[in-house]
């Protein structure tokens, strides 16, 4: 169970406390973030081209 500060800290958009071995200096957060996206890599998301024609789909089917 959580407790009420960070619950208080998530619903109110704080996020959750940084870890105690978080980098703080804007250059070390800068490192950290580098490199390539992990999450993007394993899920890929739809691209626009693969979002548009359904869309324009949509809205002539509407318009109809």
């Amino acid at each position: 169970m959580t407790d009420q500060t960070t619950v208080a800290a998530m619903r109110f958009g704080y996020g959750l406390p940084l870890p105690q071995d978080a980098p703080t200096a804007p250059d070390a957060m800068l490192a950290a973030l580098s490199g390539s996206d992990v999450a993007a890599t394993r899920w890929p998301g739809l691209g626009l081209a693969q979002v548009l024609q359904p869309r324009q789909n949509a809205e002539a089917s509407r318009a109809a």
